[in-house]
């Protein structure tokens, strides 16, 4: 190979180099733009689906992907004390559900009036054993997911949604189911 081939073939590599380069960085542009443009709608979505899987809920509580913001500290509470359901031993079960307890308990100081985060609340109140002793306060987060709901912004089937899913207890009194059916009927129309 001559000079003017070894110059050609030195070009042709840089070029090429070149191009791998702009595309590796192409690449992490897209899941570095992906991983920051996830909303609070991809973590309720991702419970919801992952709610019978221990590995998916423990996936949503350990991702980073996630925006830091009291819906995440929620959802992310929400899905540690789930997953205490699946934990054999005791202390495992109270580790879970204590550190979900104390995310939920931040994400309602934080948003007080938040529907969908009294709604999080709501569902480990209703479902959590007695022995928890964590039922304090289903009557007042009720009292604000009906009031607030309805203007809340989220689409209608999710509001359907919550509202079916805290029906779905069996720890709501007669008259609080029947405002949640009222609720869901002045939504729904």
């Amino acid at each position: 190979m001559g000079i003017t081939g070894k110059i050609l073939y030195e070009r042709k590599t840089e070029l090429n180099m070149k191009s791998k380069i702009f595309l590796f960085i192409a690449i992490i542009t897209g899941f570095v733009l992906v991983s920051f443009t996830r909303e609070a709608s991809h973590i309720r979505d991702d419970f919801h689906k992952a709610v019978t899987s221990e590995c998916k809920l423990q996936t949503i509580i350990v991702s980073k992907t996630y925006p830091n913001n009291a819906m995440t500290k929620a959802y992310k509470g929400l899905a540690s004390c789930t997953s205490a359901d699946f934990a054999t031993w005791p202390t495992t079960k109270w580790k879970y559900f204590t550190e979900g307890k104390t995310l939920i308990e931040s994400a309602i100081k934080s948003e007080t009036s938040n529907p969908e985060i009294r709604y999080v609340r709501l569902m480990v109140q209703l479902n959590a054993p007695a022995l928890v002793g964590y039922s304090d306060e289903i009557s007042n987060d009720l009292a604000i997911f009906v009031k607030e709901l309805p203007h809340y912004s989220i689409d209608t089937s999710w509001k359907s949604t919550f509202i079916d899913n805290l029906k779905n207890s069996n720890e709501l009194s007669t008259s609080q189911s029947n405002t949640l059916k009222t609720l869901k009927e002045g939504i729904i129309k």
